[in-house]
């Protein structure tokens, strides 16, 4: 009797669900309105070596179509000891400590507060250059061996969306 009861029951939902709604007044068209975004896309380029013997550094930008608001930071990381990035002479033997000076002298004092930790680029929308950059200065208590010095620095691009 339950398997009966229960086929019925099911037969009945099929039936309901083929069933159109209507109403006592029918409607014939109406309006919507559709939105769409479309999302922020950037291309930061980081290149495979940085020439840092003479220069402030800015990071170059392929694509940076941003919502009005919205900003990219580039940051840096693997520092030693308070913002020094460590570099180890071409012998392999000796090694140095470079501070690096992050150049915010575009940016205001305001918005620099704002800046996440070690920030070494930042762009708006349109920008093809990073409005803030960065070199390698001594500390002028040191004194190293002279030669070509390298070390590994890992960036990190960071979409800040509008809040």
């Amino acid at each position: 009797m339950k398997k009966i009861i229960s086929i019925i029951m099911v037969v009945g939902l099929i039936a309901a669900i083929g069933v159109p709604a209507v109403s006592a007044d029918s409607f014939n068209g109406g309006t919507a309105t559709i939105t769409y975004k479309e999302p922020d896309t950037y291309c930061v380029l980081i290149p495979e070596t940085i020439d840092m013997t003479f220069d402030n550094y800015h990071f170059q930008a392929l694509d940076m179509n941003l919502v009005e608001g919205d900003e990219v930071f580039v940051t840096i990381g693997g520092l030693i000891d308070e913002g020094y990035f460590p570099l180890t002479h071409e012998n392999g033997v000796d090694t140095a400590k470079k501070k690096i000076y992050y150049d915010y002298s575009s940016v205001s004092s305001e918005k620099r507060e704002l800046f996440p930790p070690y920030c070494v680029g930042y762009f708006t929308d349109g920008d093809t250059v990073s409005k803030t950059g960065f070199m390698m200065i001594n500390d002028n208590e040191s004194h190293f061996k002279a030669g070509n010095y390298t070390g590994t620095a890992e960036f990190t691009v960071e979409l800040r969306e509008k809040v």
